[in-house]
């Protein structure tokens, strides 16, 4: 009989039992019980961490499909997950990971979520033609470049200097059930606050990759064996691409406007970090670089 012991997301111990997987039931001076986390009637004991029992049989295979994949994920190893605003997503994200794992929402779906609530809410016109009202939108969307841990002082400026105006009432409404009441929020500000993120922001160039290779395969819906085909050219081209900017002969391209936006978001950044400017006043600069329409 074959076992060992694995940690679970949450750190706790597991007790596979010739590939079986079991959570702990009980501890009874030296003796461990464990239960199958099917909740079939498979049933473990081990004694004095050394000998393994099994007091019930399993009604159902074995879980060698999730232990191959829970040591391919201790491979692959990720350090952050760059996503949608999918709670599903985050979800199965952090059932396979963990909870430690790092997880940022793509900006310009912050930006969107935002901008469709203020369509819902019928304040389109009121955007167009009062600079008030679009001030305080693009103050909203600009708290996801704010420092994390100043989001509270910047909201209570952004929420008085408001203007009065029942469907900005309710936006911010919105926003606060969604985004910032750490109580019953749906997502956590660490997930799509961007302050200290010194990579990519969006998950746009992924869309332009699907967009790519949909256009490669050139069939609304391809089988199986012509998606992989496709994949494994794509591969071959980016390692060629990869293995080309290691010997320097390929630089990443990125275009002029957006390191222009990169540039004065910086230059802003080192402003505020050096008191050259107010919390708002970094704010009122940096409230055009997310995109919302």
């Amino acid at each position: 009989m074959e076992w060992y012991k694995i940690k679970s997301e949450k750190g706790r111990d597991l007790l596979v039992v010739d590939n079986f997987i079991h959570r702990i039931d009980r501890i009874r001076d030296t003796t461990e019980y464990y239960k199958c986390i099917q909740n079939c009637g498979g049933r473990a004991i081990l004694k004095n961490n050394t000998d393994v029992v099994l007091s019930k049989k399993h009604d159902h295979p074995t879980h060698g499909v999730e232990l191959a994949n829970r040591g391919f994920r201790n491979k692959l190893k990720p350090k952050t997950f760059q996503i949608d605003f999918e709670i599903g997503m985050i979800v199965a994200i952090r059932d396979s990971f963990g909870y430690d794992i790092e997880i940022k929402g793509c900006l310009f779906h912050f930006g969107q979520s935002i901008w469709r609530q203020v369509q819902k809410l019928g304040l389109v016109h009121d955007y167009t033609h009062n600079d008030e009202v679009k001030k305080t939108v693009r103050r909203i969307c600009a708290l996801a470049l704010v420092p994390i841990d100043e989001i509270d002082e910047c909201w209570s400026i952004i929420h008085a200097e408001a203007p009065v105006n029942e469907n900005v009432i309710k936006l911010m409404d919105y926003f606060v059930d969604t985004y910032l009441n750490s109580d019953v929020c749906m997502f956590d500000r660490k997930i799509w606050n961007h302050f200290n993120t010194d990579r990519t922001r969006t998950t746009n160039h992924l869309e332009g990759w699907h967009a790519a290779l949909n256009r490669s395969i050139s069939r609304p819906k391809p089988n199986i064996f012509v998606l992989i085909t496709e994949i494994k050219n794509q591969q071959q081209n980016f390692e060629l691409d990869l293995q080309a900017q290691k010997n320097g002969y390929l630089k990443p391209l990125t275009k002029m406007k957006f390191r222009k936006l990169e540039e004065r978001l910086k230059n802003a950044k080192d402003r505020l970090k050096s008191e050259e400017i107010s919390l708002i006043e970094y704010v009122d600069i940096i409230k055009y670089h997310i995109i919302i329409q």
